[in-house]
């Protein structure tokens, strides 16, 4: 769950980050986006004190809460331990610029 709030920066920086979150989970996640000015009831039942905040809940429980902005890949570490997902290892080692190289037909 993402608490933002129209008027600030920071929400509208982590807004994109969490849709490639959410792409990259398919159906195993979902993104939700609350308004703390139009549900101050919410708000104040999670303890909203600063925007942006997240939230993720499995099942049901909230297992995890932080505030400010956070990248991509600290958001996926964190959903892949509370979802109890390894992720897949490069058996090549290859990195995104090598893996660009080999599809141009390019030589390291």
């Amino acid at each position: 769950v993402d608490f933002y709030a129209d008027w600030c920066g920071p929400c509208n920086t982590l807004f994109p980050i969490l849709e490639d979150v959410e792409m990259h989970y398919g159906e195993k996640l979902k993104v939700l986006r609350v308004n703390v000015e139009r549900s101050e009831d919410l708000s104040r039942k999670y303890s909203i004190f600063s925007v942006p905040t997240m939230m993720l809940f499995n099942k049901g429980k909230q297992e995890w809460k932080v505030a400010g902005v956070r990248s991509k890949n600290e958001i996926i570490k964190v959903v892949n331990k509370t979802l109890g997902i390894v992720p897949e290892p490069n058996p090549k080692g290859e990195g995104m610029i090598s893996k660009l190289m080999k599809g141009m037909g390019l030589k390291k």
